[in-house]
């Protein structure tokens, strides 16, 4: 799975396919197809049928990178925020690392004004891309947008050790 995302850095962002490039969903799409894992066209139908979906709405940012973290498989788990859909690849120096495809990144300048920096690739980034070069507003966590995570794979089964006593 990691050669095949290898494969697929800087592969460029196409909304919808447009000229025959993948947007987040296709990406995740095409990346598990190989391993006959079917997955919907759209993030949402995405992160809601394609496994074991954990609604994480309601839950402040540092429940959310703790259940990511304990319960979250590296390039099986998809994160999902409204319209976008990342695909978990564990952590690097306490920063959870995802795979992606997308189009831009917020950045803000010092003089405060809020524009975008286009990207328009797949990369492996954080869940704040961008932040370690450019001048993102630090006041918005990136987990909150983060609204479900999905486990592709069943979650690990812990054995009940009474399951077996008469």
């Amino acid at each position: 799975m990691a050669r095949l995302a290898n494969e697929l850095l800087g592969e460029p962002y196409g909304w919808g396919g447009l000229n025959q490039n993948r947007d987040c969903s296709a990406l995740t799409m095409d990346i598990f197809s190989p391993f006959g894992l079917w997955l919907p066209r759209n993030s949402g139908d995405q992160a809601h049928l394609g496994g074991t979906f954990y609604d994480l709405s309601n839950l402040p940012a540092a429940e959310k990178n703790e259940l990511i973290r304990s319960k979250g498989v590296p390039y099986a788990t998809l994160l999902w925020r409204k319209g976008h859909i990342m695909l978990y690849i564990g952590e690097s120096q306490g920063r959870i690392l995802i795979f992606h495809n997308f189009w831009g990144i917020r950045i803000k300048d010092a003089n405060g004004k809020v524009g975008k920096m286009i990207f328009g690739r797949a990369a492996i980034t954080t869940l704040r891309p961008g932040a370690e070069f450019y001048s993102d507003n630090e006041e918005d966590n990136p987990l909150d947008g983060i609204m479900g995570m999905t486990l592709l794979i069943p979650p690990p089964r812990h054995p009940d050790p009474f399951e077996n006593m008469g």
